[in-house]
């Protein structure tokens, strides 16, 4: 994020549904690394195997909804493209991933 300074991070790198994803200060770990894939899905391959998606916790259209990390299911919620301006924006919602207030707080989510 150009305006904090941090970068989004699977915290611990795991592997468990539900875990909130959250800004962390940028060091090029495994748990940084995100792939897009041709489907619209960003993943991230956590160090103990698998795939993992981000996703908008239940296809909630909120404000402040959870992003987590999740098996891949093929759904909305997973599916994501960045604007002209290089906003990342969920498909099924057409709402922006977003560091809330800008924070620069590591661990905010």
């Amino acid at each position: 994020n150009s305006g904090s300074g941090l970068c989004i991070d699977n915290p611990n790198d795991g592997s468990v549904n539900d875990t909130q994803i959250r800004v962390w200060a940028c060091n090029n770990a495994n748990a940084q690394k995100v792939e897009w894939t041709q489907n619209g899905e960003l993943i991230f391959r956590p160090s103990s195997g698998g795939v993992k998606c981000i996703d908008n916790q239940n296809g909630s259209s909120a404000n402040k909804n959870k992003i987590i990390i999740y098996d891949c299911n093929g759904t909305n919620a997973q599916k994501w493209y960045i604007t002209d301006d290089y906003k990342i924006v969920n498909v099924g919602t057409g709402k922006c991933l977003d560091n809330p207030g800008n924070s620069t707080t590591q661990g905010t989510g």
